[in-house]
């Protein structure tokens, strides 16, 4: 049975209201054992462990443990030392206590205390005291907000969702979500708080009955990455539902675009502009386990391109592909049985020749509305490209940033094991397989994204969606050229 709002705020509460219970019911311990009420009142004082939240989430269990036992240890001095000290009438302040029944007192309430922390610490990784919240906002405002979150209040809020309030289809996802589950408070990010939030969202976000707070990000631009919490079932069919009639973008950042991303402004602006942001690294996916307890859904590039090709693609559907070779464009042809697929392969460096990157956007639009254009060119090149397409406003269609997946694709470069792949180390063998034109991506930029990483926020957006209920075989009838807007696939 769900939770109820009470229910939800009083265990978000939880550990700010535990620490003094829990001082009295020790100290209602030690008089139960001492028989003597001066010993529960320096016991109460003596264990009371103020702001049990913050300290769970700042220091280890160890160093938990080593506190608490001084503290504990200084109780057992204390119910020691009392007895000798004696009143202005002679007597003794308290009883007399036997040695043996101090030790009893101060290694029972040690145990205890051992297995509260451990408890707690295992409760509060998993989200059991969170306080969920969503955060809408401008893209890079929300996700410095996020940053903000985790490194100051790691495991304290549950983020159930990121919106940019650009889109009024997020926003509606977001209402959605709030008519679903309940939220404790709707998190508003601006660039500084001076901005006000607009009327109409804020109108919008009223009728969530969730308490509102504007917050404003503090944190060095660039250590954020906000991805779309999907695997690659997921998205592929969401890619089969999005249609011909409006345009997105797909990107999917490994390792060496985390770098990117902490180093130039320009491609996270490409990677702000994006629609989607698949996490393309099951090295990083393990990591964030490992390290911060993050469980991400990971999409590779080349296994989505794969999927599209064998399950997604008809013959009939129009591709465009930046890039590769002439040689791989005629073996998908022949292979899947497309006939109405267009090819533009650019000169090495194209990017920074403004007549070049002018004729690629213009062989794109021609060839619009589009089921899948693939930018195959490498980054940043191809995040470059996706997002001056946006910009323009003149394609429709799915483009999607793959990078080398023709190669695979085609078999021109062989993939690891899947064994190697479910690891996490697919990395390895493609820089056995190409030492000399990779050493230096995973030998010397690569080790850099551990420092990136150590002051990176990753945060994820749930996205809802619905695919046809028929699955994906089901293809719009095409005449000639043209889908009919009645059979067009929307989002």
């Amino acid at each position: 049975m769900p939770s109820t709002p009470a229910r939800r705020r009083l265990r978000a509460r939880a550990l700010d209201i535990l620490p003094l219970p829990l001082a009295l019911l020790g100290a209602i311990g030690i008089a139960l054992v001492t028989h003597n009420p001066i010993a529960m009142v320096v016991g109460a004082v003596v264990l009371y462990q103020p702001q049990v939240a913050p300290t769970l989430r700042d220091h280890s269990t160890l160093w938990l443990m080593t506190r608490q036992a001084t503290r504990i240890a200084l109780l057992g001095l204390l119910l020691a030392v009392l007895p000798m000290v004696t009143t202005a009438s002679g007597g003794p302040l308290m009883p007399l206590i036997p040695v043996t029944r101090v030790i009893w007192v101060v290694s029972g309430a040690l145990l205890v205390y051992g297995a509260l922390f451990a408890t707690l610490r295992a409760l509060l990784h998993r989200g059991h005291f969170a306080t969920r919240i969503v955060v809408v906002g401008p893209p890079t405002a929300v996700a410095g907000v996020a940053t903000r979150l985790r490194q100051h209040h790691h495991n304290l809020f549950h983020v159930l969702g990121v919106f940019d309030e650009n889109q009024a289809a997020e926003v509606e996802q977001l209402l959605q979500l709030g008519q679903r589950e309940w939220l404790d408070a709707i998190v508003v990010a601006r660039h500084s708080l001076e901005d006000n939030c607009p009327d109409s969202l804020r109108h919008q976000l009223r009728h969530l009955s969730a308490p509102i707070a504007m917050v404003a990000p503090s944190d060095k631009e660039g250590d954020w990455l906000v991805v779309d919490d999907l695997d690659l079932a997921m998205f592929t069919q969401l890619a089969a539902a999005f249609g011909e009639d409006k345009y997105g973008f797909v990107v999917t950042p490994n390792a060496d675009h985390l770098v990117r991303l902490h180093e130039d402004a320009a491609f996270r602006q490409s990677y702000a502009s994006a629609d989607f942001v698949l996490l393309d690294s099951r090295f990083l996916a393990h990591w964030l386990r490992w390290t911060r307890r993050q469980y991400l859904r990971v999409c590779p590039g080349s296994d989505l391109t794969t999927v599209l090709f064998k399950e997604v693609i008809s013959p009939m559907d129009r591709l465009v592909i930046i890039g590769g070779t002439s040689a791989q464009a005629q073996q998908l042809r022949k292979r899947h049985g497309l006939g109405n697929l267009h090819q533009l392969v650019p000169p090495m460096g194209f990017i920074r020749d403004p007549a070049a990157v002018e004729a690629c956007l213009d062989f794109i639009e021609q060839h619009s509305p589009f089921r899948f254009c693939l930018l195959a060119v490498g980054a940043p090149q191809q995040e470059r490209l996706a997002e001056l397409l946006k910009q323009r406003g003149q394609a429709r269609g799915l483009a999607l940033c793959v990078g080398a997946s023709l190669n695979f694709l085609t078999g021109e470069e062989q993939r690891a094991p899947p064994w190697m792949r479910r690891c996490g180390m697919e990395w390895l063998y493609r820089l056995l397989q190409d030492p000399r034109r990779l050493a230096a991506r995973y030998l010397w930029r690569g080790p850099r994204v551990f420092g990136v990483m150590a002051r990176s926020a990753i945060v994820t957006r749930k996205r809802l969606f619905t695919v046809p209920a028929a699955g994906l075989d089901v293809r719009p009838h095409r005449i000639g050229n043209v889908v009919p807007a009645t059979q067009r696939r929307t989002g």
